[in-house]
């Protein structure tokens, strides 16, 4: 490689994270959302979930451990009332801080969700809050990119499974 002379332009080609992976590393599997009360529609789409007792996944609470995201609702039930659908179980995927302040290598919990019904949408996403030190790896997420802000309450953040 020659050296490069004081006149001469230099580019730089910076890379960050995306929300984009190939196909086979996204997990998306398809299963009952919330309860049979909840009345889950498409404005739960984006809502972070945990696995639920009944065969089903259910809207996660203030500080659960997330273990997906709703990606789609279908315009049936099953299981005798409960919604069908999509539900992202790795890979990456993007959401607002909800609480207190998310920094890149942070383990993030469930903050407080919109309630079911309630316009979360795929431009809503899911409400995250930092769970602990950088360190402590013991959910499922963790932040790789703060998308827009400083990571404050309403910023965006991209969050890839552990």
């Amino acid at each position: 490689m020659a050296p490069h002379k004081a006149n001469e332009d230099i580019i730089v080609t910076i890379s960050y994270f995306t929300e984009n992976v190939p196909g086979a590393l996204n997990t998306i599997v398809r299963a009952a959302i919330g309860t049979q009360a909840q009345g889950i529609t498409d404005s739960d789409t984006g809502k972070a979930v945990v696995m639920g007792a009944d065969q089903n996944y259910a809207l996660a609470a203030d500080g659960n451990n997330i273990q997906g995201f709703v990606t789609s609702i279908e315009a049936y039930t099953v299981n005798d009332g409960f919604a069908f659908g999509g539900v992202q179980t790795g890979c990456r995927a993007k959401a607002t801080v909800g609480a207190g302040t998310v920094a890149v290598l942070n383990a993030v919990v469930a903050s407080t969700q919109d309630a079911a019904g309630a316009d979360g949408g795929l431009d809503h996403p899911a409400k995250v809050k930092a769970s602990g030190t950088p360190t402590t790896y013991d959910t499922g997420w963790r932040c790789i990119r703060v998308v827009s802000g400083t990571g404050a309450v309403g910023d965006t953040v991209l969050l890839e499974a552990i």
